[in-house]
């Protein structure tokens, strides 16, 4: 993973679920999860998408991601078993070897008589932070 990206992730179970509920936790600030929680709770929802974000603060090296598993159940039972850790390498970015994402704005709509004008703007990879792009449009 490198600094100042996203990452989607699903969390996949072998059979459908309710009442389960699922946290990952990170011992970094900077590694965030989007929902923070994920809830199965119709015992027909089995795959359940969540974002992973590394802020650019975060320094290199590994992070051991926890998962907490809350099951709603009012007899005590355990009826799902526990998610293992996850081992999250954070490397730093290397322009000589990766890849740098980029933002691509396409050819614009310039036939317009006062209505605004529209730019297609295609961002390849989500960014981790909000970011803010200006645009400049020059008449030749």
């Amino acid at each position: 993973m490198s600094h100042g990206l996203s990452y989607k992730f699903y969390a996949v179970l072998e059979k459908p679920a309710r009442n389960l509920t699922i946290t990952p936790v990170s011992p970094a600030n900077g590694i965030k999860f989007v929902p923070k929680t994920i809830a199965f709770n119709d015992f027909e929802t089995d795959v359940m998408e969540f974002t992973l974000i590394v802020t650019s603060e975060v320094l290199s090296g590994d992070y051991d991601i926890k998962f907490i598993k809350d099951e709603d159940d009012s007899l005590g039972i355990e009826y799902y078993m526990n998610i293992l850790d996850f081992k999250l390498s954070v490397i730093p970015f290397d322009p000589l070897f990766n890849a740098h994402p980029f933002i691509r704005v396409l050819d614009a709509e310039d036939n317009s008589a006062g209505y605004p004008i529209t730019v297609p703007i295609r961002v390849e990879i989500p960014p981790a932070n909000e970011i803010q792009l200006l645009i400049t449009i020059v008449e030749e």
